[in-house]
C-alpha cells in the first residue's frame, strides 16, 4: 500500500503542483509554483511516515524518498526524456539485506506532461486520463475495474 501511494504521490508530481497567492504585493497572482517539499503521513494504525520531495531545475519531481528507519527505506528516482520518464524504485532493508530490491517503471507521458501510461518491470501497464488537468481515470491492464476521480474544484 505505501508503494502505491508514492507511485500516485509520484505520478501528481511529475506534474507539479502549483498554487496561487492572493498574499503578493499589489494585488497580483503569483505564477511561481508552489513545490511540496515534504508531507507526513499518520497510517490507520499510528505509523507516522515522512515523505521527502526534491526537485530539477525545471521543477520536475527528480526524487523522493521517505524517512530512513532502522529496519530500512524506500525511494524513488525520476529522469526524463523527451515524453517519457523513468522511475526507479528502491527498497533497501537493513534487516533482512536480501529483501533488497529495485524496480523500473516506464512512463509515457503527454504534451502537457501528464502520465498516459505506466509500464511497470512485468510488462503491466495502466492507462491514465485527464479532464482539465484533473485525473479523471485509471485502467490497470491486468484488471476489469476501472478507478474513477472526482474532484471538487
Amino acid at each position: 500500500m505505501k508503494k502505491l501511494f508514492l507511485i500516485v504521490a509520484a505520478m501528481f508530481a511529475a506534474v507539479s503542483f502549483s498554487a496561487c497567492s492572493d498574499d503578493d504585493d499589489n494585488g497580483h497572482v503569483s505564477d511561481k509554483p508552489v513545490l511540496v517539499k515534504q508531507c507526513i503521513i499518520t497510517e490507520e494504525y499510528g505509523e507516522t511516515d515522512i515523505v521527502y520531495f526534491e526537485y530539477d531545475s525545471q521543477n520536475r519531481i527528480s526524487h523522493i524518498s521517505s524517512a530512513e528507519r532502522t529496519d530500512g527505506k524506500e525511494e524513488f528516482l525520476f529522469s526524463y526524456n523527451e515524453n517519457k520518464m523513468t522511475i526507479t524504485y528502491k527498497q533497501t532493508d537493513y534487516t533482512e539485506p536480501d529483501r533488497s530490491y529495485t524496480e523500473i517503471y516506464i512512463c509515457e507521458q503527454n504534451t502537457d506532461g501528464y502520465i498516459e501510461k505506466e509500464t511497470d518491470p512485468n510488462n503491466d501497464y495502466t492507462t491514465y486520463s485527464y479532464k482539465n488537468g484533473y485525473l479523471q481515470n485509471q485502467q490497470p491492464s491486468y484488471s476489469n475495474q476501472q478507478y474513477t476521480y472526482n474532484w471538487n474544484h
